[in-house]
């Protein structure tokens, strides 16, 4: 089904297949659609290990996830608290409970690594008038050389250097194809002057 959440004033729907982390502090509320109304599976924490956890990780605030490899978390949760006594629930469902922060705060890397990505392909995107340099695209995003090479790669399959060549190439045969400019000033207009 569907609910909603609401935190400081602004709802934010939540569908099927969805996890989402409301941390302690917000002012929130949720509800169950009355249309759609859903089931849902949670863990409830609360203590200052609940608080650091979270913090540690960087969930912040309020995060959506898709459920994708959490499932099998929350499953194990409903068993614990169907079949064992109260002293091992706590024990267990703690454990359940970091397993769920760790795989949600990895989910919340990948999504920054594509933030990261995209905004290295629209930089080079935008600059198809010159040379970007690889070391230019690290500084945009506060990063390593080698580790923006290899996140650029590791998301398009193909290096920022080659990226930026297919993209001189396209937009070349696409002046040569198109307009009356000179190889030289074709040359030019992608960023090379020789």
């Amino acid at each position: 089904g569907t609910g909603y959440i609401i935190i400081d004033g602004k709802p934010t729907e939540v569908s099927a297949g969805k996890v989402y982390l409301l941390c302690a502090g917000e002012n929130q509320e949720y509800y169950s659609s009355e249309d759609d109304p859903w089931e849902k599976v949670f863990i409830n924490t609360s203590g200052p290990l609940a608080q650091i956890i979270p913090q540690t990780f960087g969930l912040k605030g309020f995060n959506i996830f898709d459920s994708d490899g959490l499932e099998d978390i929350f499953e194990r949760v409903e068993q614990i608290v169907e079949k064992t006594s109260e002293a091992d629930d706590c024990k267990n469902t703690a454990v359940l409970f970091f397993e769920a922060i760790y795989m949600l705060a990895k989910k919340q890397r990948d999504l920054k690594h594509r933030d990261e990505a995209v905004k290295l392909k629209s930089y080079i995107d935008e600059n198809i008038q010159r040379v970007v340099k690889n070391d230019e695209l690290a500084c945009l995003i506060f990063r390593s050389y080698d580790y923006c090479i290899k996140l650029f790669t590791a998301e398009y399959g193909i290096t920022p250097y080659e990226y930026q060549l297919k993209c001189k190439i396209e937009y070349t045969c696409m002046l040569l194809n198109n307009t009356n400019m000179s190889i030289a000033d074709v040359g030019a207009a992608v960023g090379y002057t020789d």
